[in-house]
């Protein structure tokens, strides 16, 4: 990825609390004609800040009366990938608006949405995380006064 993209989006995130883990093995190509196959897999997983809330339009699979999880395909897990399809595959978009740090790894948010952690895939080489927002109670004094 490069850095410029990589600095508009850690500027982009601000003061979230947001995890970047690069995992051993993370495969890189010398030959552009592997590029796409040597993609760093590339998990996303968290709160509404990850998802993309109030960023429509949404996945129609995750903007229903059964589950909120209103991801968008102009979050910023979306955008990395899609910028970067030679340097990111993103394999699993976990993140779902409302969730706090049980749903991430211990409680499901939705009866369709297991924590997050749950449904991960495996062989990953990045993921990231942004949560804690809902956990105190940003919603509530985020608001516009």
């Amino acid at each position: 990825m490069g850095t410029g993209l990589l600095r508009r989006t850690l500027a982009l995130l601000g003061g979230s609390a947001i995890a970047f883990c690069a995992l051993p093995g993370l495969a890189v190509a010398d030959d552009p004609l592997d590029a796409a196959a040597a993609a760093a897999r590339y998990v996303a997983l968290g709160d509404s800040f990850a998802s993309g809330e109030s960023v429509t339009p949404y996945d129609p699979a995750t903007n229903r009366a059964a589950n909120q999880w209103h991801r968008s395909d102009r979050s910023y897990p979306k955008q990395l990938a899609n910028e970067n399809p030679l340097e990111i595959a993103l394999v699993g978009f976990r993140a779902c608006s409302g969730a706090t740090t049980p749903n991430i790894t211990q409680v499901a948010q939705y009866a369709t949405q297991p924590p997050q952690i749950a449904s991960f895939p495996t062989n990953v080489d990045i993921v990231s995380m942004s949560i804690g927002g809902n956990d105190i109670g940003f919603p509530d004094f985020a608001q516009p006064a």
